[in-house]
């Protein structure tokens, strides 16, 4: 079926098929011959995720090209995320944050997807430089299956914090660790309303931050002061990852101290009970003060 020239024009000038002109390098003769294929593209990608296979164009000759099915890496990554990623319907996150390196110093041009372990326009007073270094002990222990203590990452806004924790998460989902990372607003509302509904739900979550390989509690103290949540829910979490030497790390605005008085505020909080919580964390993790300009204003 002859293909109208004002359809075909619409084909050549989407993005993803021009792209894909110019990463195969293709003549007049082999566009010609694939028109229909690129409309089978531009089709696909309309429903991307439902998708367990995607055409993708080949070479066959100087005249023509073809389409071969080959697995949808969409799917296939959120199989894998799934599968790693545990309590991830609590609190998403950005499948494609990850950890790099400016490509060019000179020239530094911010990524909103990468977490930098170093800024040309930043200082290393930043602490960033503490970071990479647990990291790297983190990483050459995990290759030898030990255990290495977590990270308390504290300071104001935009520094990063979140960031680099969920480019941790990222990471550990392709080297297939399991993780869970929870926001703790997110993870309170959520247990909250279980107990509303009279669920069983908060012992099988307990039960997996309890085991997970590594736990990342994102953003402790934005939750309300709550006795409850803190006693009967994060104090034996804590306890156990302890006992068992399981890798645990936080983020926060507040230093331990100032969590500990952000606690103490709430009604029916006893001081002795905080300071043992305040205990477990300190005991679970090293301490980074993020310092410097916000990231969101470079």
């Amino acid at each position: 079926m002859k293909i109208k020239d004002n359809v075909k024009k619409k084909v050549l000038d989407n993005p993803v098929i021009k792209k894909l002109i110019e990463d195969l390098n293709l003549n007049q003769n082999q566009i010609e011959s694939g028109i229909h294929l690129f409309i089978k593209i531009i089709e696909e990608q309309k429903k991307i995720k439902e998708l367990d296979f995607l055409t993708k164009i080949e070479i066959y000759d100087e005249n023509s090209i073809i389409g071969v099915s080959v697995p949808n890496k969409e799917i296939n990554k959120s199989l894998k995320i799934n599968k790693y990623f545990w309590l991830n319907d609590i609190t998403k996150i950005e499948k494609n944050i990850i950890f790099g390196k400016p490509k060019n110093k000179e020239n530094f041009k911010l990524e909103k997807n990468i977490f930098y372990w170093e800024y040309p326009t930043l200082k290393k007073e930043n602490n960033r430089n503490k970071l990479g270094l647990w990291f790297k002990q983190y990483y050459t222990n995990l290759q030898n299956n030990k255990y290495t203590k977590g990270v308390y990452i504290y300071g104001k806004f935009g520094l990063g914090k979140s960031f680099f924790l969920k480019a941790l998460t990222n990471y550990l989902i392709e080297k297939k660790k399991n993780v869970i990372f929870v926001n703790t607003v997110d993870l309170y509302e959520k247990m909250i309303r279980n107990l509303e509904k009279n669920s069983d739900v908060n012992y099988e979550i307990i039960q997996k931050m309890k085991k997970v390989d590594i736990l990342i509690i994102d953003d402790i103290g934005s939750e309300k002061q709550n006795s409850w949540f803190l006693f009967s829910t994060l104090y034996p979490i804590l306890e156990n990852r302890l006992q068992e030497e399981k890798t645990t790390c936080f983020s926060s605005l507040f230093s331990l101290n100032e969590l500990k008085k952000y606690w103490l505020k709430g009604k029916e909080m006893d001081l002795i009970r905080v300071e043992r919580l305040i205990e477990k964390i300190r005991s679970l993790t090293i301490p980074i003060h993020l310092e410097g300009k916000n990231i969101r204003e470079l």
